[in-house]
């Protein structure tokens, strides 16, 4: 009788402990109704990510009293005055150098302006054409031609290269005066190429100096003359 009851109570006991090792298996392995709710309100809300912003151009202003444009789309910089004296706008100041981006395309080009403001107006200098897919010597050919279209029959000459992966291209000298020559140009311009990007930036530039500072009026000294090194500081990135 005793060994069947301590059998009994052994079994009972196992069964007992069974049970209690199931229930902590079950509850330790189904989430809460408030686990589920919360999860689910989580699930369910509309979560804002926060993506850096990517810049297609920023302007960077420099310690020398000029500012860097830069085009990360097309991969190029140019460097610019603050200000300059531009006499139309005062005779006694210096007006503030400005980067216009225009929106959209002009047939088969992209514009910017380089320019100065003038009492809240933009007055218009330089307008850099920038063409892109330019993937043969032909399209070359074509866009420098239409650079000098008014000095004649003018032809590719040189390919200079600037250490950026661009070329200046320059024109065909013909060994004639100037108005002998079939390529008759009496005004400055920028013509740069880069095979690997495919693009071409000109722009004509004029006759006549536009962004200089007010001592060069009274001086004529040419460090004060902008235009040259506004050129010289256009590279490709």
């Amino acid at each position: 009788m005793k060994n069947g009851l301590k059998i009994t109570i052994i079994l009972i006991c196992g069964i007992i402990a069974g049970f209690s090792a199931y229930y902590l298996y079950i509850f330790f392995q189904t989430p809460s109704a408030s686990l589920v709710n919360q999860n689910s309100q989580l699930n369910n809300q509309n979560v804002n990510i926060i993506k850096p912003e990517i810049k297609s151009s920023e302007i960077i202003q420099l310690a020398n009293g000029w500012k860097k444009y830069i085009n990360y789309d097309l991969g190029f910089s140019i460097q610019v005055p603050d200000k300059t004296y531009r006499g139309e706008c005062s005779k006694n100041s210096l007006t503030p150098v400005e980067i216009v981006e225009p929106a959209g395309t002009v047939g088969e080009y992209k514009t910017l302006k380089i320019g100065n403001k003038c009492n809240e107006k933009f007055l218009n200098g330089w307008n850099l054409k920038i063409y892109k897919n330019v993937d043969s010597f032909v399209k070359l050919e074509v866009l420098f031609k239409e650079t000098y279209k008014g000095a004649g029959d003018c032809e590719i000459g040189q390919l200079e290269p600037m250490g950026d992966g661009s070329y200046k291209v320059i024109n065909k000298y013909d060994g004639k005066d100037l108005f002998e020559s079939k390529c008759f140009v009496n005004w400055n311009a920028a013509f740069r190429y880069n095979p690997e990007k495919q693009v071409v930036i000109k722009w004509n530039m004029g006759q006549d100096e536009l962004f200089f500072d007010k001592e060069y009026v009274s001086t004529t000294d040419q460090k004060y003359l902008y235009d040259g090194r506004i050129v010289d500081s256009f590279k490709f990135e």
